[in-house]
């Protein structure tokens, strides 16, 4: 993916972005504008503005143009508490960004409740911004958009199918300039799922916003009647305390409303006389969507005479096919005069395939029709299509059915394999979405393939055979579900794909890509879920081991850690039965699970599961000794394994404070590294660079300051190679040795050229971060760290006291979901933190509550560790009272000292944060 054209730099005040697509401009007035260079803008900045009421002639002529909730031709009724709570939300005090996630099911009323909120908030005066995801569709709106907010109270920005973006375009979203004005600004997502949410969430607590997630309840379920949000929704719980009669009467009273209104554009003078087509206790007539479809098809058969039919499948059927006699009418009339040539099978094909690409340009258009082999030319076909479905913005076409949940039943009747009447699949219709979904001849994607497969994994959701026809496309070309991207991996996950297509798509999936992480979670959780541990336990085990590193890689710790315990669990049964067979495989297991336990603050036991890893390989090792000497010291098939597991021990052994031990046994991992390298030098680049940049960091920390400079300038050297060759693979681990190759530069007292690879760490970590908050936080904690340790070394007050409060702030962060992971870099941080300022005499009273803070933590670690701390809590002591001091509380600096052993000369210190 290219990355998004940097604008010009700020030189103040308002300036206007102007990006040009297609003969229109687009232009922002008081934001910023995110473009990529290959597919224009990221999303579309809008000014709120009320939709023009269309001729209601033309609106009659469509049942889904009376539905599409951008016409709002329902008045609006019910919701009065939703209303009140996102009222109550906006104009609340605290800080001044703040997020609300707000989620349903397709059909609930996300939508047409967020802009009756933006119709409020506009009237009591807020700027009120409307933001649409998706480069490489249709041309952006000509002309301008104003987005200062003049004398506004505030800022609300609504974005819908928040679901749907990318995690780095959300990211890019949030850094917009728009955002982050002196003025209280309320950002307000729309979205079906809640599970994209978490690390959207920390995207969005790095900028200090505050957060909460809010389930949009069914019609007539009240929850239990309190107030307040959570993330498990509105005022309580799922499932709510309403009864089934209240239920039904707030069903029922949306349905009258629904009812009058649509009687009223049909001239039905006695609305009354329409009653429901049957009972609406169905599930799905608690969406509000559902219960307008009843209204609608139940006055458009009152007019002519019939029967609409009950069900919610039915009553889609129904309206579809008066979308289907709408395009035969239109066809037959062109022997009067009417300029319109499609037939209405032919229609049918188009406005399919609409569905599944969504609007797009109007050359791309036609390349989209062309492929449906239509006898008409394109253009004739496209025009054809936009007199029944009005483009939204000038210059695209193939605007799609509207509302989605319509366009998705489209889909599901129009494919073969349901058993509704009363809407006959198609023949073509399995053909056309397989084409929309094939790659170009030079394998590159179809842009539309996100929505493609989104699409269809939505409707599969609710029609079972789309499941078959989904799975047919995939199976064809698995790659495909990656480049839909994340959230369609995510939704993917959550249907009954077969067990052979699941692992077709784990086995394309990459090492790491910051916007598939999540994604590649599910889809790795749902595969773990499919092998029962009585028939396929070995395959079960397998699954979990992978599924710690993909839950890892997203950020979801908590996650990994249950994983890890049960792939453990299981490795530990088979090779109780067979240890020639698994014996290694529990090796590995355990030495994953002592990095997820170091990485959750358990320390011990994380020492204790690597240990056990360590000793299985050694006596593996030790077995086929002599016949690696007959074969001149030919690596054995787990040297290597030995030496990433010594590798991880070190760093087990240091978390406990055991750094003689640690050095001892990385040397040992270095050892074995440089012999394999001997034998195979490309393949083994990679893990002798991570082998010698922990050799550096326990050189460092046993005062071998000078001999840690050589290993870790040579982990720095390798990793700049492979992450210029793949970024998305290897620029963590390259942020990560930039930052411990400064700290060893400070420790050598050159602080001065520990500067520029600590500067570039930190810049490389916000990149990653800014993708994929959950897992990046506290690299970028640690990189801000070091770098504030150069900076305060080299004399830079300014800078040192921005970044080290900027350090704190991002550990604080992390430990918000991990406290026991991140608490002895936040103790350090919080040490350097009041260091920094005792030296500049400025911000005492911060710098004391920081050091404070960071003396009780070191306190408590140093009694749950006892040893593995005590070097910390010295520093954390000095800090305080040189704070004391500066503060002009000698005697109490003095008493601290002397109570934890410290003699007044003592230095201050520093503490490290590697």
């Amino acid at each position: 993916m290219a990355p998004p054209a940097t604008p010009p730099p700020d030189t103040g005040g308002d300036r206007q972005v102007v990006q040009v697509e297609s003969g229109f401009g687009y232009g922002v007035v008081g934001a910023d504008l995110h473009v990529l260079p290959d597919r224009g803008p990221v999303y579309l900045l809008g000014e709120h503005r009320a939709t023009a009421q269309p001729d209601p002639h033309w609106l009659l002529a469509q049942p889904s143009r009376l539905l599409n909730a951008r016409f709002r031709l329902v008045e609006f009724t019910g919701r009065a508490r939703e209303q009140a709570e996102l009222a109550a939300w906006r104009d609340a005090d605290g800080p001044r960004l703040a997020a609300r996630w707000l989620h349903g099911p397709g059909g609930q009323g996300k939508t047409r409740l967020a802009a009756e909120f933006a119709e409020q908030s506009a009237a009591a005066g807020w700027k009120v911004v409307s933001v649409t995801h998706g480069p490489g569709t249709a041309a952006p709106p000509p002309g301008s958009h104003a987005l200062e907010p003049g004398a506004a109270p505030g800022i609300l920005l609504v974005v819908d199918y928040a679901d749907r973006w990318p995690l780095t375009h959300l990211t890019w979203l949030f850094s917009n300039k728009l955002l982050h004005r002196d003025l209280p600004t309320r950002l307000l997502l729309l979205a079906r799922s809640l599970h994209p949410w978490p690390p959207i969430r920390a995207a969005l607590t790095e900028l200090q916003a505050r957060t909460d997630a809010c389930l949009l309840r069914p019609i007539g379920d009240s929850g239990d009647g309190g107030g307040g949000n959570s993330d498990s929704g509105y005022g309580g719980g799922p499932g709510g305390s309403g009864t089934d009669a209240a239920a039904d009467a707030a069903r029922r009273r949306m349905f009258t409303v629904a009812r009058d209104c649509f009687a009223h554009r049909y001239g039905v003078r006695d609305p009354t006389a329409v009653e429901p087509p049957g009972p609406l206790r169905h599930a799905d007539f608690g969406l509000v969507l559902t219960l307008h479809m009843a209204a609608l098809a139940a006055v458009d058969s009152h007019v002519r005479g019939g029967r609409p039919p009950t069900d919610p499948a039915g009553l889609s059927a129904y309206l579809l096919d008066r979308e289907l006699r709408r395009w035969t009418q239109l066809f037959e009339n062109q022997v009067e005069g009417l300029d319109f040539r499609t037939p209405p099978e032919d229609m049918a094909r188009v406005v399919f395939a609409a569905a599944l690409t969504g609007p797009t340009a109007r050359p791309r258009a036609k390349d989209i029709v062309r492929g449906l082999d239509l006898e008409l030319p394109p253009g004739r076909v496209l025009d054809d299509h936009a007199a029944c479905y009005p483009p939204a913005e000038p210059g695209a076409a193939l605007e799609p059915l509207y509302p989605d949940r319509l366009a998705e039943d489209f889909i599901a009747l129009t494919l073969p394999g349901h058993t509704t009447t009363g809407h006959p699949a198609r023949s073509w219709a399995f053909p056309v979405a397989q084409a929309l979904g094939r790659a170009a001849p030079d394998g590159s994607p179809p842009g539309h393939i996100g929505r493609t497969i989104t699409f269809l994994t939505a409707a599969a959701g609710r029609w079972p055979h789309v499941t078959a026809h989904l799975s047919q496309i995939l199976a064809a070309d698995p790659g495909l579900a990656l480049e839909a991207g994340g959230p369609a991996l995510t939704a993917l996950a959550g249907l009954d794909l077969d067990t052979g297509l699941l692992e077709a798509l784990a086995a394309r999936f990459p090492d790491r890509h910051v916007d598939l992480d999540t994604g590649i979670a599910s889809v790795a959780a749902a595969l773990a879920r499919r092998y029962p541990a009585t028939t396929h336990p070995h395959a079960r085990a397998d699954a979990h081991f992978t599924l710690v590193y993909r839950l890892n890689d997203a950020g979801l710790h908590q996650e990994a850690l249950a994983a890890s315990q049960e792939a453990v669990r299981l490795y530990e049964r088979l090779a109780g039965t067979d240890p020639a067979g698994y014996e290694i495989a529990l090796a590995r297991a355990l030495h994953n699970h002592g990095h997820v336990l170091g990485r959750m603050g358990q320390l011990r036991e994380g020492l204790a599961a690597t240990e056990q890893a360590v000793a299985v390989y050694r006596r593996r090792t030790a077995r086929g000794a002599l016949a690696r000497l007959l074969r001149s010291r030919r690596p054995g098939p787990y040297d290597a394994d030995l030496a990433t597991c010594l590798l991880s021990l070190g760093s087990r052994l240091a978390e406990v404070g055991r750094e003689e031990e640690a050095l001892t046994v990385t040397e040992e991992a270095v050892a074995v590294r440089r012999r394999l390298a001997a034998f195979d030098p490309a393949a083994a680049d990679e893990d002798l660079a991570d082998s010698l940049a922990n050799l550096g960091i326990y050189l460092s920390g046993v005062g071998r300051g000078e001999e840690a400079l050589g290993p870790a300038q040579e982990a720095v050297d390798v990793y700049r190679r492979l992450a210029a060759r793949d970024p998305q693979a290897y620029e963590p681990n390259f942020a990560s040795f930039l930052s411990n190759f400064a700290l060893h530069l400070i420790y050598a007292d050159r602080a001065r050229e520990a500067l520029g690879p600590s500067e570039e760490a930190v810049a490389l970590y916000r990149r990653l971060a800014a993708s994929n908050p959950h897992a990046f936080e506290d690299g970028l904690a640690r990189a801000l760290h070091n770098h504030g340790l150069a900076l305060a070394d080299t004399d830079q007050e300014a800078q040192a006291l921005a970044v080290t409060r900027e350090a704190v702030e991002w550990y604080r962060a992390a430990g918000a979901r991990s406290p026991a992971a991140v608490e002895p870099e936040l103790g350090a941080a919080l040490t350097l933190f009041a260091q920094v300022r005792a030296g500049a005499g400025r911000e005492q009273d911060d710098a004391l509550r920081a050091a404070e803070e960071a003396v009780a933590r070191y306190r408590r670690l140093t009694e749950e560790t006892p040893g593995a701390f005590d070097d910390r809590l010295r520093n954390a002591v000095r800090a305080a009272a040189r704070v004391l001091d500066g503060l002009g509380r000698t005697r109490e600096a003095a008493e601290l000292r002397r109570a934890h052993g410290i003699d007044e000369g003592t230095g201050d210190g520093s503490a490290p944060s590697s």
